[in-house]
Protein backbone atom coordinates (compact mmCIF):
# COMPACT_ATOMS: atom_id res chain seq x y z
CA UNK A 1 0.00 0.00 0.00
CA UNK A 2 1.26 3.23 -0.93
CA UNK A 3 0.64 6.56 1.44
CA UNK A 4 -1.66 8.09 -1.28
CA UNK A 5 -4.06 4.96 -1.38
CA UNK A 6 -7.34 5.40 1.17
CA UNK A 7 -7.49 1.97 2.51
CA UNK A 8 -4.17 3.00 4.46
CA UNK A 9 -5.46 5.94 6.23
CA UNK A 10 -9.14 4.21 6.71
CA UNK A 11 -7.27 1.56 8.04
CA UNK A 12 -4.64 3.44 9.99
CA UNK A 13 -7.59 5.54 11.43
CA UNK A 14 -9.45 2.74 12.60
CA UNK A 15 -6.54 1.27 14.23
CA UNK A 16 -5.88 4.66 16.47
CA UNK A 17 -9.66 4.72 17.49
CA UNK A 18 -9.79 1.20 18.48
CA UNK A 19 -6.21 2.51 20.34
CA UNK A 20 -8.33 5.67 22.09
CA UNK A 21 -11.47 3.18 23.37
CA UNK A 22 -9.17 0.62 24.75
CA UNK A 23 -7.29 3.32 26.50
CA UNK A 24 -10.40 5.14 27.94
CA UNK A 25 -11.97 1.68 29.12
CA UNK A 26 -8.80 0.90 31.06
CA UNK A 27 -9.14 3.98 32.84
CA UNK A 28 -13.23 4.32 33.23
CA UNK A 29 -13.31 0.85 34.77
CA UNK A 30 -11.20 2.02 37.67
CA UNK A 31 -13.72 2.64 40.33
CA UNK A 32 -13.24 5.22 44.19
CA UNK A 33 -14.93 1.77 45.77
CA UNK A 34 -13.09 -1.21 46.73
CA UNK A 35 -15.78 -3.92 48.42
CA UNK A 36 -14.72 -5.94 51.07
CA UNK A 37 -17.73 -7.34 51.81
CA UNK A 38 -21.21 -7.14 50.66
CA UNK A 39 -21.99 -4.41 53.68
CA UNK A 40 -18.70 -2.70 53.54
CA UNK A 41 -16.05 -0.88 51.25
CA UNK A 42 -13.36 1.30 51.34
CA UNK A 43 -13.72 4.87 48.96
CA UNK A 44 -10.29 5.70 47.78
CA UNK A 45 -11.86 9.31 46.70
CA UNK A 46 -15.81 10.13 46.63
CA UNK A 47 -17.86 13.67 46.79
CA UNK A 48 -19.11 13.80 50.46
CA UNK A 49 -21.22 11.37 50.75
CA UNK A 50 -20.81 10.79 54.40
CA UNK A 51 -20.13 14.24 55.44
CA UNK A 52 -15.84 13.84 54.75
CA UNK A 53 -13.65 15.87 52.98
CA UNK A 54 -10.92 15.10 50.81
CA UNK A 55 -8.31 15.03 53.73
CA UNK A 56 -10.28 12.27 54.84
CA UNK A 57 -9.72 9.37 52.14
CA UNK A 58 -9.47 6.74 52.13
CA UNK A 59 -12.74 5.92 53.95
CA UNK A 60 -14.11 2.68 55.07
CA UNK A 61 -17.78 2.87 55.22
CA UNK A 62 -20.74 0.73 55.93
CA UNK A 63 -23.05 0.79 52.67
CA UNK A 64 -26.47 0.66 55.17
CA UNK A 65 -25.47 2.65 58.65
CA UNK A 66 -27.04 1.07 61.75
CA UNK A 67 -27.30 2.58 64.54
CA UNK A 68 -23.82 2.69 66.98
CA UNK A 69 -21.48 2.34 64.04
CA UNK A 70 -19.41 5.22 63.07
CA UNK A 71 -20.43 7.22 60.25
CA UNK A 72 -17.34 6.38 58.66
CA UNK A 73 -13.67 6.08 59.65
CA UNK A 74 -11.28 8.61 58.15
CA UNK A 75 -7.37 7.77 56.74
CA UNK A 76 -7.42 4.13 56.18
CA UNK A 77 -3.68 3.12 55.47
CA UNK A 78 -4.61 -0.98 55.79
CA UNK A 79 -7.30 -3.52 55.97
CA UNK A 80 -7.48 -6.89 56.87
CA UNK A 81 -10.58 -9.03 56.60
CA UNK A 82 -12.34 -12.28 56.45
CA UNK A 83 -16.53 -13.39 56.42
CA UNK A 84 -16.37 -12.73 60.03
CA UNK A 85 -13.79 -10.23 61.09
CA UNK A 86 -12.48 -6.42 59.85
CA UNK A 87 -8.85 -4.98 61.02
CA UNK A 88 -8.45 -1.47 60.09
CA UNK A 89 -5.32 0.65 60.32
CA UNK A 90 -5.49 4.63 60.24
CA UNK A 91 -2.40 6.66 59.43
CA UNK A 92 -2.78 7.96 63.02
CA UNK A 93 -1.65 4.23 64.25
CA UNK A 94 -5.09 3.90 65.33
CA UNK A 95 -6.73 1.03 64.92
CA UNK A 96 -10.42 -0.59 64.57
CA UNK A 97 -11.96 -4.43 64.79
CA UNK A 98 -15.18 -5.47 63.28
CA UNK A 99 -16.89 -8.80 64.31
CA UNK A 100 -19.57 -10.48 63.22
CA UNK A 101 -22.74 -11.13 65.58
CA UNK A 102 -23.28 -14.30 63.80
CA UNK A 103 -21.36 -16.31 61.52
CA UNK A 104 -20.29 -13.68 58.97
CA UNK A 105 -20.27 -9.98 58.84
CA UNK A 106 -24.13 -8.89 58.19
CA UNK A 107 -25.84 -5.70 59.81
CA UNK A 108 -25.21 -5.27 63.05
CA UNK A 109 -22.01 -6.17 63.49
CA UNK A 110 -20.08 -4.94 66.22
CA UNK A 111 -17.10 -2.01 66.20
CA UNK A 112 -14.47 -1.60 68.84
CA UNK A 113 -12.41 1.47 68.25
CA UNK A 114 -10.37 3.26 68.21
CA UNK A 115 -7.97 1.42 69.71
CA UNK A 116 -4.16 1.75 70.09
CA UNK A 117 -1.85 -1.35 68.95
CA UNK A 118 -1.94 -2.54 72.79
CA UNK A 119 -5.60 -2.91 72.80
CA UNK A 120 -6.02 -4.62 69.11
CA UNK A 121 -2.98 -6.68 69.53
CA UNK A 122 -4.88 -8.11 72.66
CA UNK A 123 -8.34 -8.68 70.69
CA UNK A 124 -6.41 -10.44 68.30
CA UNK A 125 -5.23 -13.01 70.42
CA UNK A 126 -8.24 -12.99 72.53
CA UNK A 127 -10.39 -14.02 69.23
CA UNK A 128 -7.49 -15.74 67.67
CA UNK A 129 -7.30 -13.97 64.73
CA UNK A 130 -4.75 -14.45 62.21
CA UNK A 131 -3.98 -11.22 60.17
CA UNK A 132 -1.82 -13.77 58.05
CA UNK A 133 -4.54 -15.99 56.40
CA UNK A 134 -7.06 -12.64 55.94
CA UNK A 135 -7.48 -11.24 53.04
CA UNK A 136 -5.69 -7.60 52.99
CA UNK A 137 -5.66 -4.38 50.98
CA UNK A 138 -3.05 -1.60 51.54
CA UNK A 139 -4.24 2.29 50.87
CA UNK A 140 -1.03 3.97 51.01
Amino acid sequence: MKLTDKRFWKFGTMVALCEVLAFMSVFCSCSNRHNLTDNYSVFTYGKGLYGESEQDYPIFASKLGYAGEPEYIPNVRQVWWSDTAIIIEQDNDTWWIITAVDKTLTAGDTFHGPLSRPQKDSIVVKWKMNPEKMKHRNYE
